[in-house]
Protein backbone atom coordinates (compact mmCIF):
# COMPACT_ATOMS: atom_id res chain seq x y z
CA UNK A 1 0.00 0.00 0.00
CA UNK A 2 1.43 3.49 -1.03
CA UNK A 3 0.28 7.12 0.40
CA UNK A 4 -2.79 8.65 -1.66
CA UNK A 5 -1.21 11.85 -0.39
CA UNK A 6 -1.41 14.81 -3.50
CA UNK A 7 2.57 14.12 -5.48
CA UNK A 8 5.42 16.48 -4.87
CA UNK A 9 7.03 17.53 -8.50
CA UNK A 10 10.32 18.78 -8.30
CA UNK A 11 12.56 20.27 -11.10
CA UNK A 12 15.74 19.20 -10.49
CA UNK A 13 17.51 22.54 -12.50
CA UNK A 14 16.54 24.76 -9.90
CA UNK A 15 19.08 26.81 -7.57
CA UNK A 16 22.05 24.25 -7.18
CA UNK A 17 20.84 21.40 -9.15
CA UNK A 18 22.86 19.12 -8.02
CA UNK A 19 22.33 15.62 -6.49
CA UNK A 20 21.29 17.72 -3.08
CA UNK A 21 18.15 17.70 -4.40
CA UNK A 22 17.23 14.49 -4.90
CA UNK A 23 18.85 13.26 -1.52
CA UNK A 24 16.57 16.33 0.85
CA UNK A 25 13.62 15.45 -1.33
CA UNK A 26 13.78 11.32 -1.60
CA UNK A 27 14.34 12.16 2.36
CA UNK A 28 10.97 14.07 2.58
CA UNK A 29 9.22 12.19 0.68
CA UNK A 30 9.56 8.83 3.31
CA UNK A 31 8.94 10.86 6.32
CA UNK A 32 6.10 12.69 5.40
CA UNK A 33 4.66 9.74 2.95
CA UNK A 34 4.04 12.20 -0.06
CA UNK A 35 4.76 10.48 -2.81
CA UNK A 36 7.59 12.60 -5.44
CA UNK A 37 8.24 12.69 -8.97
CA UNK A 38 11.47 14.79 -10.52
CA UNK A 39 12.78 15.63 -13.40
CA UNK A 40 15.75 16.91 -15.30
CA UNK A 41 18.21 15.43 -12.44
CA UNK A 42 21.74 16.71 -13.24
CA UNK A 43 20.49 17.89 -16.48
CA UNK A 44 22.72 21.30 -16.32
CA UNK A 45 25.60 19.62 -15.42
CA UNK A 46 28.60 19.27 -17.58
CA UNK A 47 29.14 15.40 -19.16
CA UNK A 48 27.11 12.96 -18.37
CA UNK A 49 23.61 13.54 -16.99
CA UNK A 50 20.74 12.04 -14.79
CA UNK A 51 21.72 9.39 -11.90
CA UNK A 52 25.32 8.88 -10.64
CA UNK A 53 25.80 5.78 -8.70
CA UNK A 54 26.21 7.54 -5.27
CA UNK A 55 22.53 8.91 -6.59
CA UNK A 56 21.12 5.55 -7.02
CA UNK A 57 22.70 3.61 -4.60
CA UNK A 58 20.82 6.00 -1.88
CA UNK A 59 17.27 5.88 -3.81
CA UNK A 60 18.00 2.11 -3.89
CA UNK A 61 18.36 1.77 -0.33
CA UNK A 62 16.47 3.78 1.11
CA UNK A 63 13.49 2.29 -1.07
CA UNK A 64 14.46 -0.98 0.19
CA UNK A 65 14.48 0.18 3.86
CA UNK A 66 11.32 2.46 4.05
CA UNK A 67 9.28 -0.21 1.70
CA UNK A 68 8.81 2.54 -1.31
CA UNK A 69 8.06 1.91 -4.61
CA UNK A 70 10.79 3.77 -7.40
CA UNK A 71 9.96 4.20 -11.09
CA UNK A 72 13.31 5.44 -13.21
CA UNK A 73 16.29 4.25 -10.78
CA UNK A 74 18.82 3.32 -12.92
CA UNK A 75 21.83 4.75 -13.89
CA UNK A 76 22.17 7.84 -15.92
CA UNK A 77 18.12 8.33 -15.45
CA UNK A 78 17.04 11.92 -15.43
CA UNK A 79 13.19 11.69 -14.21
CA UNK A 80 12.75 9.88 -10.99
CA UNK A 81 9.20 8.63 -9.10
CA UNK A 82 9.00 7.68 -5.59
CA UNK A 83 6.05 6.25 -3.97
CA UNK A 84 6.59 5.84 -0.10
CA UNK A 85 4.20 3.66 2.06
CA UNK A 86 1.55 4.44 3.90
CA UNK A 87 1.85 6.13 7.28
CA UNK A 88 0.38 2.58 8.82
CA UNK A 89 2.36 0.30 7.23
CA UNK A 90 5.95 1.55 9.25
CA UNK A 91 7.95 -1.76 7.75
CA UNK A 92 10.37 -3.56 10.08
CA UNK A 93 13.44 -1.75 11.09
CA UNK A 94 16.91 -4.16 11.11
CA UNK A 95 19.73 -3.79 13.07
CA UNK A 96 22.41 -3.60 10.55
CA UNK A 97 22.09 -2.74 6.64
CA UNK A 98 25.19 -3.45 4.34
CA UNK A 99 25.11 -0.48 1.06
CA UNK A 100 28.01 -1.40 -1.24
CA UNK A 101 28.65 0.58 -4.30
CA UNK A 102 30.32 -0.32 -7.61
CA UNK A 103 32.67 2.67 -8.05
CA UNK A 104 34.39 4.95 -5.13
CA UNK A 105 31.03 7.83 -4.94
CA UNK A 106 30.93 9.15 -1.56
CA UNK A 107 29.67 6.75 1.25
CA UNK A 108 28.51 9.65 2.85
CA UNK A 109 26.09 11.40 0.36
CA UNK A 110 24.65 7.85 0.35
CA UNK A 111 24.52 8.71 4.33
CA UNK A 112 22.80 11.85 3.85
CA UNK A 113 19.77 10.52 2.49
CA UNK A 114 19.07 7.89 4.91
CA UNK A 115 20.53 9.04 8.32
CA UNK A 116 16.81 11.90 8.81
CA UNK A 117 14.49 8.17 8.05
CA UNK A 118 16.79 6.18 9.99
CA UNK A 119 16.30 8.74 12.92
CA UNK A 120 12.83 8.39 13.48
CA UNK A 121 11.97 5.24 12.33
CA UNK A 122 14.23 3.31 14.54
CA UNK A 123 12.37 5.46 16.85
CA UNK A 124 9.20 3.97 16.21
CA UNK A 125 10.29 0.29 15.71
CA UNK A 126 11.35 0.58 19.24
CA UNK A 127 14.88 0.02 18.07
CA UNK A 128 17.24 -0.33 20.97
CA UNK A 129 20.99 0.53 20.70
CA UNK A 130 22.40 2.23 17.59
CA UNK A 131 21.00 1.02 14.01
CA UNK A 132 24.52 -0.27 12.07
CA UNK A 133 24.97 1.07 8.36
CA UNK A 134 28.15 -0.31 6.52
CA UNK A 135 28.53 1.53 3.64
CA UNK A 136 31.01 0.99 0.76
CA UNK A 137 32.38 3.49 -1.84
CA UNK A 138 34.42 6.51 -1.78
CA UNK A 139 35.44 8.10 1.24
CA UNK A 140 37.94 11.15 0.52
CA UNK A 141 35.75 11.74 -2.76
CA UNK A 142 35.48 15.41 -4.57
CA UNK A 143 32.72 17.61 -3.77
CA UNK A 144 31.17 15.22 -0.73
CA UNK A 145 31.80 15.24 3.27
CA UNK A 146 35.00 12.98 3.61
CA UNK A 147 35.15 10.33 6.11
CA UNK A 148 37.52 13.20 8.54
CA UNK A 149 35.02 15.98 7.99
CA UNK A 150 32.03 14.07 9.09
CA UNK A 151 33.79 12.22 11.96
CA UNK A 152 35.43 15.63 13.46
CA UNK A 153 32.77 18.27 12.36
CA UNK A 154 29.31 16.77 11.64
CA UNK A 155 29.21 14.50 14.34
CA UNK A 156 30.20 16.97 16.85
CA UNK A 157 27.93 19.73 15.83
CA UNK A 158 24.97 17.17 15.50
CA UNK A 159 25.59 16.59 19.36
CA UNK A 160 26.21 20.13 20.22
CA UNK A 161 22.68 21.02 18.92
CA UNK A 162 21.06 17.84 20.73
CA UNK A 163 20.83 14.78 18.55
CA UNK A 164 21.19 10.98 19.57
CA UNK A 165 24.18 9.58 19.26
CA UNK A 166 25.84 9.17 16.03
CA UNK A 167 29.56 7.82 15.31
CA UNK A 168 31.47 6.97 12.02
CA UNK A 169 34.24 4.52 11.96
CA UNK A 170 36.19 3.88 9.16
CA UNK A 171 37.18 0.23 7.94
CA UNK A 172 39.17 1.15 4.83
CA UNK A 173 39.92 4.63 2.90
CA UNK A 174 38.28 4.19 -0.63
CA UNK A 175 40.11 6.84 -3.16
CA UNK A 176 38.15 8.69 -6.34
CA UNK A 177 41.61 9.47 -7.70
CA UNK A 178 44.65 7.32 -9.07
CA UNK A 179 44.75 3.63 -8.59
CA UNK A 180 40.75 3.43 -7.88
CA UNK A 181 40.33 1.68 -4.23
CA UNK A 182 36.69 1.35 -2.34
CA UNK A 183 36.51 2.21 1.00
CA UNK A 184 34.25 0.97 4.26
CA UNK A 185 32.84 2.94 6.70
CA UNK A 186 30.11 1.99 9.47
CA UNK A 187 27.99 4.40 10.62
CA UNK A 188 26.28 3.83 14.34
CA UNK A 189 23.35 5.99 13.94
CA UNK A 190 21.20 6.33 18.14
CA UNK A 191 17.11 6.83 16.83
CA UNK A 192 15.60 9.73 18.19
CA UNK A 193 14.22 9.34 21.92
CA UNK A 194 10.56 8.12 21.57
CA UNK A 195 7.65 8.34 24.59
CA UNK A 196 4.70 6.06 24.28
CA UNK A 197 1.23 7.91 24.19
CA UNK A 198 -2.10 6.78 26.30
CA UNK A 199 -2.87 4.92 22.95
CA UNK A 200 -0.07 3.05 23.02
CA UNK A 201 1.51 4.96 20.15
CA UNK A 202 4.55 6.19 19.96
CA UNK A 203 5.96 9.58 19.56
CA UNK A 204 9.04 11.34 18.43
CA UNK A 205 10.32 14.44 17.39
CA UNK A 206 13.61 15.76 15.75
CA UNK A 207 15.71 18.50 18.22
CA UNK A 208 13.98 21.73 17.05
CA UNK A 209 16.77 23.98 16.35
CA UNK A 210 16.73 27.92 15.60
CA UNK A 211 19.83 28.48 14.37
CA UNK A 212 19.62 32.18 15.26
CA UNK A 213 19.80 31.45 19.08
CA UNK A 214 23.71 30.13 18.27
CA UNK A 215 26.61 32.05 17.77
CA UNK A 216 29.68 30.56 16.55
CA UNK A 217 32.13 32.20 19.07
CA UNK A 218 35.67 32.19 19.28
CA UNK A 219 38.20 29.74 17.65
CA UNK A 220 40.17 28.62 20.92
CA UNK A 221 42.45 25.60 18.73
CA UNK A 222 43.14 24.36 15.35
CA UNK A 223 43.49 20.89 14.46
CA UNK A 224 45.22 19.35 11.27
CA UNK A 225 44.58 16.42 9.17
CA UNK A 226 46.99 14.86 6.86
CA UNK A 227 46.59 11.95 4.37
CA UNK A 228 50.01 11.86 2.08
CA UNK A 229 52.36 9.29 1.12
CA UNK A 230 56.04 8.97 2.61
CA UNK A 231 57.69 9.55 -0.19
CA UNK A 232 60.81 11.38 0.33
CA UNK A 233 61.15 14.99 -1.62
CA UNK A 234 64.06 18.09 -2.01
CA UNK A 235 61.28 20.33 -2.30
CA UNK A 236 62.32 23.98 -0.71
CA UNK A 237 60.41 24.88 2.85
CA UNK A 238 59.56 28.15 4.74
CA UNK A 239 61.48 26.36 7.83
CA UNK A 240 64.11 23.94 8.21
CA UNK A 241 63.28 20.61 8.67
CA UNK A 242 63.48 18.65 11.75
CA UNK A 243 63.75 15.45 10.36
CA UNK A 244 66.44 13.75 8.54
CA UNK A 245 64.62 12.98 6.00
CA UNK A 246 61.55 14.96 4.69
CA UNK A 247 58.53 13.63 3.06
CA UNK A 248 55.60 14.81 1.35
CA UNK A 249 53.18 14.03 4.67
CA UNK A 250 55.77 15.68 6.46
CA UNK A 251 55.94 18.80 3.94
CA UNK A 252 52.24 19.29 4.18
CA UNK A 253 52.08 19.82 8.17
CA UNK A 254 54.78 22.05 8.35
CA UNK A 255 53.84 24.32 5.98
CA UNK A 256 50.30 23.94 6.87
CA UNK A 257 51.48 24.90 10.01
CA UNK A 258 53.36 27.63 9.28
CA UNK A 259 50.84 29.23 7.23
CA UNK A 260 47.85 28.89 9.77
CA UNK A 261 50.10 30.64 12.02
CA UNK A 262 51.17 33.46 9.29
CA UNK A 263 47.23 33.75 7.93
CA UNK A 264 44.96 33.79 11.43
CA UNK A 265 47.37 36.01 13.58
CA UNK A 266 45.99 38.41 11.32
CA UNK A 267 42.29 38.13 12.65
CA UNK A 268 40.15 40.31 14.49
CA UNK A 269 39.70 39.54 18.29
CA UNK A 270 36.76 38.52 18.51
CA UNK A 271 37.22 35.82 15.50
CA UNK A 272 40.35 34.53 17.51
CA UNK A 273 42.24 34.92 20.63
CA UNK A 274 45.51 37.24 19.97
CA UNK A 275 47.08 36.60 23.11
CA UNK A 276 50.60 35.50 21.36
CA UNK A 277 51.07 37.23 18.09
CA UNK A 278 53.69 34.26 17.09
CA UNK A 279 51.15 31.51 17.51
CA UNK A 280 47.58 32.99 18.80
CA UNK A 281 45.99 29.94 19.23
CA UNK A 282 47.49 26.16 19.76
CA UNK A 283 47.40 24.89 16.03
CA UNK A 284 47.86 20.84 16.08
CA UNK A 285 48.12 17.84 14.15
CA UNK A 286 45.08 15.65 14.65
CA UNK A 287 45.45 12.90 12.39
CA UNK A 288 48.75 12.26 10.34
CA UNK A 289 48.06 9.02 8.36
CA UNK A 290 49.92 7.78 5.21
CA UNK A 291 49.04 7.32 1.86
CA UNK A 292 50.30 4.76 -1.15
CA UNK A 293 49.87 7.16 -4.33
CA UNK A 294 51.23 10.83 -4.87
CA UNK A 295 47.05 11.42 -5.88
CA UNK A 296 46.01 10.45 -2.70
CA UNK A 297 46.82 13.92 -0.37
CA UNK A 298 43.96 14.99 1.81
CA UNK A 299 44.19 18.27 4.09
CA UNK A 300 41.26 18.98 6.70
CA UNK A 301 41.18 22.03 9.41
CA UNK A 302 39.09 22.33 11.88
CA UNK A 303 38.88 25.49 14.61
CA UNK A 304 37.03 24.67 18.04
CA UNK A 305 34.83 27.80 19.10
CA UNK A 306 33.84 29.02 22.46
CA UNK A 307 30.09 28.15 21.89
CA UNK A 308 30.89 24.56 21.18
CA UNK A 309 30.60 24.09 17.46
CA UNK A 310 33.89 22.96 14.80
CA UNK A 311 34.33 24.80 11.62
CA UNK A 312 35.56 22.55 8.87
CA UNK A 313 37.57 23.35 5.56
CA UNK A 314 39.08 20.13 3.83
CA UNK A 315 40.36 20.37 0.04
CA UNK A 316 41.82 16.80 -2.06
CA UNK A 317 45.05 17.32 -4.25
CA UNK A 318 42.55 16.41 -6.51
CA UNK A 319 40.88 20.21 -6.50
CA UNK A 320 44.43 21.63 -6.80
CA UNK A 321 45.76 23.18 -9.93
CA UNK A 322 49.63 24.31 -10.80
CA UNK A 323 49.66 27.83 -10.77
CA UNK A 324 52.55 28.00 -13.24
CA UNK A 325 52.12 28.34 -17.07
CA UNK A 326 51.68 25.02 -18.68
CA UNK A 327 54.98 24.14 -20.57
CA UNK A 328 55.23 21.25 -23.33
CA UNK A 329 57.88 19.44 -21.01
CA UNK A 330 57.49 19.65 -17.24
CA UNK A 331 59.10 18.51 -14.42
CA UNK A 332 57.25 15.93 -12.65
CA UNK A 333 58.46 16.46 -8.66
CA UNK A 334 58.31 20.22 -9.48
CA UNK A 335 55.11 20.12 -11.24
CA UNK A 336 53.50 17.86 -8.18
CA UNK A 337 55.22 20.35 -5.71
CA UNK A 338 53.13 23.38 -7.19
CA UNK A 339 50.12 21.60 -6.54
CA UNK A 340 50.73 20.10 -3.26
CA UNK A 341 51.79 24.12 -2.15
CA UNK A 342 48.70 25.10 -4.14
CA UNK A 343 47.02 22.65 -1.91
CA UNK A 344 47.98 24.11 0.90
CA UNK A 345 47.88 27.92 0.19
CA UNK A 346 43.98 27.36 -1.02
CA UNK A 347 42.95 25.26 1.96
CA UNK A 348 44.60 27.65 4.26
CA UNK A 349 43.30 31.06 2.62
CA UNK A 350 39.94 29.50 2.11
CA UNK A 351 39.10 28.18 6.13
CA UNK A 352 40.48 31.83 6.61
CA UNK A 353 37.86 33.18 5.09
CA UNK A 354 35.07 31.04 6.45
CA UNK A 355 36.09 32.34 10.34
CA UNK A 356 36.10 35.66 9.01
CA UNK A 357 34.52 37.47 6.10
CA UNK A 358 35.80 41.60 6.46
CA UNK A 359 32.68 42.37 4.60
CA UNK A 360 30.20 41.01 6.00
CA UNK A 361 31.68 41.33 9.21
CA UNK A 362 31.64 45.36 9.32
CA UNK A 363 27.81 45.06 7.85
CA UNK A 364 27.00 42.46 10.51
CA UNK A 365 27.87 44.82 13.26
CA UNK A 366 25.87 47.33 12.09
CA UNK A 367 22.67 45.72 11.10
CA UNK A 368 22.88 43.35 14.53
CA UNK A 369 22.85 39.81 12.16
CA UNK A 370 25.71 37.03 12.92
CA UNK A 371 27.47 34.63 10.25
CA UNK A 372 26.41 31.18 11.15
CA UNK A 373 27.57 29.11 14.05
CA UNK A 374 28.55 26.45 11.59
CA UNK A 375 30.50 26.58 8.58
CA UNK A 376 29.52 26.87 4.85
CA UNK A 377 29.36 23.08 4.56
CA UNK A 378 27.67 22.20 7.58
CA UNK A 379 25.23 25.17 7.10
CA UNK A 380 23.04 23.62 4.07
CA UNK A 381 23.39 20.08 5.75
CA UNK A 382 21.16 21.29 8.77
CA UNK A 383 18.70 22.52 6.96
CA UNK A 384 16.61 19.75 6.43
CA UNK A 385 16.85 19.02 9.98
CA UNK A 386 15.51 22.93 11.00
CA UNK A 387 12.17 21.48 8.53
CA UNK A 388 11.81 18.62 10.56
CA UNK A 389 12.30 20.26 13.66
CA UNK A 390 8.63 21.92 13.04
CA UNK A 391 7.18 19.18 11.49
CA UNK A 392 5.95 17.52 14.55
CA UNK A 393 5.52 19.85 17.20
CA UNK A 394 4.05 19.92 20.49
CA UNK A 395 1.29 22.39 21.24
CA UNK A 396 3.40 25.14 23.05
CA UNK A 397 5.28 25.06 19.50
CA UNK A 398 2.40 25.46 17.45
CA UNK A 399 1.45 28.57 19.91
CA UNK A 400 5.50 29.90 19.82
CA UNK A 401 5.77 33.44 18.38
CA UNK A 402 8.73 33.58 15.89
CA UNK A 403 11.80 35.17 16.82
CA UNK A 404 13.06 37.89 14.82
CA UNK A 405 15.84 36.42 12.43
CA UNK A 406 19.37 37.47 12.99
CA UNK A 407 21.62 34.73 10.99
CA UNK A 408 22.78 36.41 8.09
CA UNK A 409 21.75 35.04 4.81
CA UNK A 410 24.48 36.25 2.60
CA UNK A 411 26.75 33.45 4.01
CA UNK A 412 24.60 31.06 3.18
CA UNK A 413 25.75 28.97 -0.11
CA UNK A 414 23.42 28.00 -3.27
CA UNK A 415 23.09 24.41 -1.39
CA UNK A 416 21.75 26.20 1.55
CA UNK A 417 19.48 27.91 -0.60
CA UNK A 418 18.33 25.20 -2.85
CA UNK A 419 17.79 22.53 0.25
CA UNK A 420 15.26 25.39 1.88
CA UNK A 421 13.29 25.08 -1.50
CA UNK A 422 12.99 21.71 -0.95
CA UNK A 423 11.66 21.57 2.22
CA UNK A 424 9.53 24.93 1.25
CA UNK A 425 8.32 22.73 -1.83
CA UNK A 426 6.77 19.73 0.70
CA UNK A 427 5.29 22.83 3.00
CA UNK A 428 7.79 22.52 5.26
CA UNK A 429 8.05 25.91 7.62
CA UNK A 430 11.63 27.40 8.16
CA UNK A 431 12.53 30.03 9.96
CA UNK A 432 12.53 33.62 7.63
Amino acid sequence: MTSTAKMITLNAQTLEGGGQILRNAIALAALTNQPLSIYSIRASRPGKKGLKASHLAAVQSLAEISNSVVEGAKLRSETLSFYPSAPMDIPPVKQEYNIKLDTPGSVFLVFQALYPYLLRVGALAGIEGPIRVNITGGTNVTFSPSFDYVQQVLVPNLKTLGFPGLSVEIQKRGWMTGPVELGTVRCLIDPLPSTTKPDGSVDCRFPRIDLNKYRRGTITKVDITVLAPDDEVSWPTTQPSKDDKLTTRKFIEQETITALQNNLKHLPPHIINLGNTQSPIPINIHTSERSYDQTHIYILLVGYTTTGFRIGHDFLLADAKDPRPKKKKQDKDSHQHALVRNLIESCVANFENELWNQAYDQYDWFERRHQPCVDEYMRDQLVIFEALGRLYPSGDDENAEEEESLEDERYWSLHTKTARWVCKEFGLKLNR
